[in-house]
């Protein structure tokens, strides 16, 4: 079993071999018992020394020699342990990602995601240009969040999750009276910057969507449950946003402006999109879904440039919208 110490060891050792030189263990329990505040022996430097030298997991392959005139260590080519394992593709997925996650900052847990790439890459061999891009501009601008309350939430849903332990709160607000409630979580969803948790409530067989910020009293239960079997792909397949309709999903026609349609054709309304006609008077769609207010919502925005063809259900729940938001004008 490996000491407390064993990785910041490693990574001195490795910080004075990489400068090119060659140095001796004593040189390096000095460095290291300075620097760490910790007892050392030469020993110990031996063995970090050759389990640097292994094959992964156990090391990283480094090219540590010896040379027994001087009694001291170096690496016999260019190597740095800071580097092993990640390429600029992979340095580079990481800053887009630390940058991404901006959106969240004022949610902690993302933004002990960032601090925490930002730490990890600051001891990786980044060219010293592309560092200060990144720090200093802004170069990736995602749509901006305000902070929902119930965010704050997130980090206890997710140990819950990780440990398979039931959630007990109290649940209400929009003019309804607070609850208590007892659930599995299976999923935690982000749809339209609002966060949701997905589960099972106590005695039932079919999950339910809890909105994080409607929320009370949140605390993780000792009572644990068997992993559960769901699939969120599946399960909001045929929906938007977070409703899922117990009903079967329908085909719903759709015809929209040549304009509008440029956009639904570079990003679809839904997965299950199918362009049924396409030219200079009209771009026609078909999509699978159960509809839900989410649905009707999206499909009133469009305004104008879009006519449901069929079916009729769905025609008729349109024009009683329509009609509704004109009375508001009268």
């Amino acid at each position: 079993m490996k000491t407390k110490y064993y990785m910041a060891r490693r990574s001195i050792i490795d910080r004075e071999l990489a400068k090119g030189r060659h140095i001796r263990t004593i040189d390096l329990v000095n460095m290291i018992q300075n620097e760490l505040s910790i007892n050392v022996s030469q020993r110990t430097i031996q063995n970090d020394l050759k389990d640097m030298q292994e094959d992964p997991p156990i090391g990283c392959n480094a090219p540590i020699e010896k040379d027994t005139k001087k009694k001291a260590y170096y690496y016999s080519k260019p190597f740095s342990l800071r580097a092993f394992g990640l390429n600029d593709e992979h340095i580079n997925a990481l800053l887009f990602y630390s940058k991404t996650l901006h959106q969240y900052h004022q949610y902690k847990i993302f933004n002990n995601i960032s601090n925490a790439i930002e730490k990890v890459l600051d001891n990786f061999k980044i060219k010293p240009e592309l560092k200060q891009l990144f720090k200093s501009r802004i170069i990736i601008q995602t749509e901006k969040t305000l902070p929902i309350k119930g965010h704050e939430l997130i980090p206890i849903i997710t140990q819950a999750l990780e440990e398979n332990k039931k959630l007990s709160f109290n649940y209400g607000g929009f003019g309804r009276k607070e609850k208590p409630r007892k659930l599995s979580p299976c999923l935690l969803k982000e749809d339209r910057h609002m966060w949701y948790v997905l589960g099972f409530p106590e005695g039932k067989t079919s999950p339910k969507t809890f909105a994080l910020d409607r929320i009370i009293s949140l605390k993780i239960l000792q009572d644990k449950f068997e992993p559960i079997n769901f699939n969120p792909d599946e399960y909001f397949r045929y929906s938007f946003g977070v409703t899922v309709k117990s009903s079967k999903p329908i085909k719903v026609v759709l015809s929209f402006s040549p304009y509008q349609g440029n956009y639904l054709k570079a990003l679809p309304i839904h997965e299950t999109q199918e362009i049924l006609i396409n030219n200079e008077k009209e771009l026609r769609i078909s999509v699978l879904v159960k509809p839900s207010y989410e649905f009707f919502s999206k499909i009133m925005s469009y305004g104008e440039d879009v006519k449901v063809i069929s079916p009729k259900l769905v025609v008729d729940e349109i024009k009683r919208r329509i009609h509704a938001t004109f009375q508001n004008y009268d």
